[in-house]
Parts: C-alpha cells; sequence; structure tokens
C-alpha cells in the first residue's frame, strides 16, 4: 500500500469516526456507507477489498483527537490577521510553479 493510499484511508477513517455521535470501537464495515467507501478505494486504487476492512477493523476511537478536532484552535481572526500567515512569497511561488 502507497503512502498516499494509508493516509487517505486514515483520513477517511477519521470521518467515518466523526460522522456519529457516539464513539465507537472500531469502524463498522458492515455499514452500507463504510461498504461503499471500500468499494470505492478498493477499484480505485487496486487495494484489496480484503485488506482495507481489515485496517478499518483495526481502527480504534480516540474520543481526545476527535474532541481536539470538534474545538477551534484559537480565536476566530479577521481575514487581515491570516492572510501574512498565509499569503507568503514562498507559498505564491509554489503555486505558481505547481
Amino acid at each position: 500500500m502507497r503512502g498516499s493510499h494509508v493516509r487517505l484511508i486514515i483520513c477517511a477513517a477519521l470521518v467515518i469516526l466523526g460522522a456519529g455521535v457516539r464513539p465507537a470501537a472500531a469502524i463498522d464495515t458492515h455499514r452500507a456507507d463504510v461498504k461503499s467507501f471500500i468499494d470505492e478505494v478498493s477499484a480505485k486504487d487496486s487495494i484489496s477489498k480484503r485488506q482495507l476492512r481489515k485496517l478499518l477493523n483495526g481502527a480504534k476511537s480516540q474520543p481526545a483527537i476527535i474532541e481536539a478536532m470538534n474545538r477551534p484552535a484559537e480565536k476566530a481572526k479577521p481575514w487581515y490577521e491570516y492572510r501574512p500567515i498565509f499569503l507568503t512569497e514562498k507559498r505564491i511561488q509554489e503555486g505558481a510553479d505547481f
């Protein structure tokens, strides 16, 4: 499994875990939305459904991480305060190069 695929699967697992209200011990690979996700990733990235189910079945809910994702890290800033953080010469050049 390539690194980008593993990251994609982990991100999707976090989204699926975070979508429910109650924390889960693992991702239920029998749910229709999870089956659909497995089918899609398997077809697109040539990863076996068995491998994906095994990976997702091993996922553990980590309430502290979900809680951190659900609360803002800081106060909301107006754009003029965010602009110098995100619009740097380096980022502009890298965007143009891309």
